[in-house]
């Protein structure tokens, strides 16, 4: 059972020795603080308020009324309302230090490996975690969609800044008895400057190109993933082989920190050669410095193979044997969310995924096909911000790959969601085979009504993630929850008529109500 942490009380000195404040407003005798937060929905009493933008005063006022003890910020005064009001240069670096002194410095005792990726950094990170704990060190994973710590998987909060939640949960698995911990970051992470610099040792990079079209790195980010390097204080980095990003990375890294490389068929550390891939599992020959085996992998290879790469790269660092990851890799689990089969469905093969991007949706698509040569339900969409020209060439890979696409809302935030799918649908090529449901959940059950027993159901963006952002609120949402109650439904016989006639022809009457918007 997960060790729940007690309410913790501390002395008002420790918050000021952690940030080292410029200037103190306000009375600092017999105060305490009894937390950290950086949104006014997490304020409780007594905590300690970052404020990330001290224009919004709005904010700042709401968590005093929740109960603020102390504002940290770069300007402003609320000594004259009883809290005690902080001045620093960095907000940001100010909460992660005030984060980890709240928590007793959980990092300290965690040996951390650091993943940084796109699409791909979240497979990294759990396959990672599952080869160290299969090397005998327990292993906690920290990750942007969901944590897993004691076996136990924790939903991540949508929120685009977390620092006290990480250290909580480095916390956490410290009093569960983890030696290690995975963290995952973005590349977008690193851009922004919101990837926290924690000691770790060993870090794994992902694939640039992945997730991307057409996008090669600027100095700004290379510059930014070397200053990560440096405060985070990496000795090796575990990289693919012959990659844009790295080539130029590695001609800025400090000196003293090794590389380890990672591909297939090529001169790199870990290698995979002589692929045979069998659709939702492959097989291939893995040469590395331990030696060269036959690996029978229970994976597809398109979007675990080089993730699979790079987490034995990290195994190999860390010193694991070469028969433990043998044994390791032959018993890895699927990611949550990545080309995950919903359980719970009966005999409908109903999978989700993380893809978002073309490439990424095109690669999955192709790996259900193998499964058999019925029909292929897509349900897709495409979150707020995605470029106008990325939307459309997902209509297009979904019209020349999947039988019927239903495309519907993702995660629209400030957007328009019908705006959305219009942008899509006026990509389409082949309107009778393209539909559009705003509403996710009635495109699931719409999809699920109309696939016979031996189709397929491919749902495309949300895949593991708890929580559907509408911009003016989050929801708590789990495509999975919904395609396994759609299916109870389906069975007991109280999903709508099937809109296809016995050849995989739409009757148009019935489309027209969605596809008219």
């Amino acid at each position: 059972m997960m060790k729940l942490a007690k309410k913790m009380t501390k002395g008002i000195g420790s918050l000021l020795a952690s940030i080292n404040p410029k200037q103190i407003l306000g009375m600092v005798q017999n105060r305490c603080w009894t937390g950290v937060a950086c949104t006014p929905g997490s304020v409780r009493q007594g905590a300690a308020f970052f404020a990330m933008d001290p224009e919004d005063t709005a904010s700042i006022e709401e968590a005093i009324e929740a109960g603020a003890t102390a504002i940290v910020s770069t300007t402003g005064d609320w000594s004259a309302r009883g809290v005690l009001t902080l001045w620093v240069a960095d907000v940001s670096e100010a909460l992660m230090r005030a984060s980890a002194e709240f928590y007793a410095h959980p990092e300290r005792t965690l040996s951390v490996v650091a993943v940084v990726g796109g699409h791909d950094s979240g497979i990294i990170s759990h396959h990672t975690a599952q080869l160290l704990h299969a090397s005998g060190v327990s292993t906690a994973m920290v990750g942007k969609k969901f944590h897993r710590i004691a076996g136990r998987e924790i939903p991540a909060a949508p929120l685009t800044r977390q620092i006290p939640e990480y250290f909580q949960l480095f916390s956490m698995a410290q009093r569960e008895g983890c030696r290690a911990a995975v963290i995952e970051w973005t590349w977008d992470d690193l851009d922004a400057g919101e990837a926290l610099a924690i000691d770790a040792d060993v870090a794994v990079l992902g694939e640039w190109s992945t997730g991307r079209t057409g996008v090669t790195p600027t100095e700004s980010q290379i510059a930014a993933t070397v200053r990560w390097i440096e405060r985070s204080h990496i000795q090796t980095l575990v990289c693919p082989a012959d990659d844009l990003f790295v080539r130029k990375l590695s001609d800025r890294l400090p000196e003293g920190i090794s590389l380890l490389t990672y591909g297939q068929d090529c001169s790199g550390d870990v290698v995979a050669e002589k692929l045979v891939d069998h659709g939702m599992n492959c097989a291939f020959r893995l040469r590395c410095r331990l030696g060269a085996f036959r690996i029978e992998l229970p994976l597809p290879s398109g979007s675990n193979l080089k993730p699979v790469l790079g987490a034995t790269g990290v195994a190999v660092v860390r010193g694991a044997g070469a028969q433990t990851i043998h044994r390791a890799l032959e018993q890895l689990e699927t990611t949550p969310g990545y080309l995950e089969r919903v359980s719970g469905c009966g005999p409908l093969r109903c999978f989700v995924d993380a893809a978002r991007s073309a490439c990424e949706i095109e690669d999955a698509l192709k790996t259900v096909r193998v499964l058999g040569e019925k029909r292929i339900f897509l349900v897709v969409g495409s979150p707020e911000g995605q470029d106008l020209s990325e939307r459309a060439r997902v209509v297009q890979v979904a019209e020349k790959c999947a039988t019927q696409v239903i495309l519907t809302s993702d995660n629209p935030g400030r957007e328009s969601p019908e705006a959305i799918i219009q942008q899509m649908k006026g990509a389409a090529m082949d309107p009778r085979k393209v539909w559009a449901e705003v509403d996710r959940r009635e495109a699931l059950y719409l999809a699920l009504g109309q696939m016979g027993p031996e189709d397929i159901l491919l749902v495309c963006g949300k895949g593991g993630e708890s929580y559907q952002d509408l911009g003016s609120q989050m929801v708590p949402w789990d495509d999975r929850c919904i395609i396994r109650e759609a299916s109870a439904s389906r069975i007991l016989g109280h999903m709508p008529p099937p809109l296809f006639d016995g050849h995989g022809k739409n009757g148009s009457a019935a489309v027209s109500r969605i596809v008219a918007l």
